[in-house]
């Protein structure tokens, strides 16, 4: 099954740099998914449910580019309905090492799912309230350090630094926080990192290492 079609893409943003040495990173959003539901009468619950997907490329290793390991940290930042200010809710971390020499590697981010609800009184009148896609912020690091850090997202939102300090709502997929939960309960709406082949397929990343590296 390939990962990439059937998927309806909206193009949001893209941006490519240059790090020391020749190794590049290469950031793009690829589009969202979602569903729809209710909205029918004149008063009624449009409930939506929305998760968005980005590319990152890691460009080949030259000569002077440290082949320690690479760590890609990547977070959803979901915003609230109700009040539009946003937050961190989740971070998840893929970590390998670099030493593709001959041809770039591409992965896969897909954030969690905003569940969002708007009630409707009559045509000009609705309340909003749950959260929403704002988008994602990806960040690189090495050696303990950020060498690269992107988001889609404007402002302050996209800013945070996705460290062990940053903090995080932790909104699951049934639009409730941590509160709402049992301590005991595994979150279910986590965002996701994985590598992806020349046919965007899900690829393992030391198999795509290997067939990109010099023997």
């Amino acid at each position: 099954m390939r990962f990439l079609g059937g998927m309806a893409f909206v193009a949001l943003a893209s941006l490519s740099a240059a790090s020391a040495g020749a190794r590049t990173f290469d950031f793009k959003a690829l589009g969202t998914k979602g569903t729809s539901s209710g909205g029918m009468y004149w008063y009624s619950t449009v409930e939506k449910n929305k998760s968005a997907f980005f590319q990152v490329t890691v460009g080949s290793a030259g000569k002077t580019d440290d082949k320690s390991e690479l760590e890609i940290r990547a977070a959803t930042v979901f915003k609230n309905a109700k009040n539009k200010t946003t937050g961190v809710n989740d971070v998840a971390k893929l970590a390998f090492e670099p030493v593709n020499t001959m041809k770039p590697i591409r992965f896969i981010v897909a954030t969690g799912s905003a569940k969002s609800l708007t009630d409707k009184y009559w045509v000009d009148s609705a309340r909003s309230y749950g959260w929403q896609v704002s988008g994602a912020i990806i960040e690189i690091w090495q050696n303990g350090k950020v060498v690269k850090h992107w988001s889609n997202i404007p402002g302050n939102g996209g800013k945070a630094k996705l460290d062990d300090g940053v903090r995080k709502l932790m909104i699951w997929a049934d639009g409730h926080d941590r509160s709402y939960h049992s301590s005991s309960a595994q979150f279910d709406n986590a965002t996701e990192i994985f590598a992806v082949d020349q046919k965007g397929e899900r690829a393992k990343v030391e198999d795509l290492i290997a067939a990109c590296s010099e023997k």
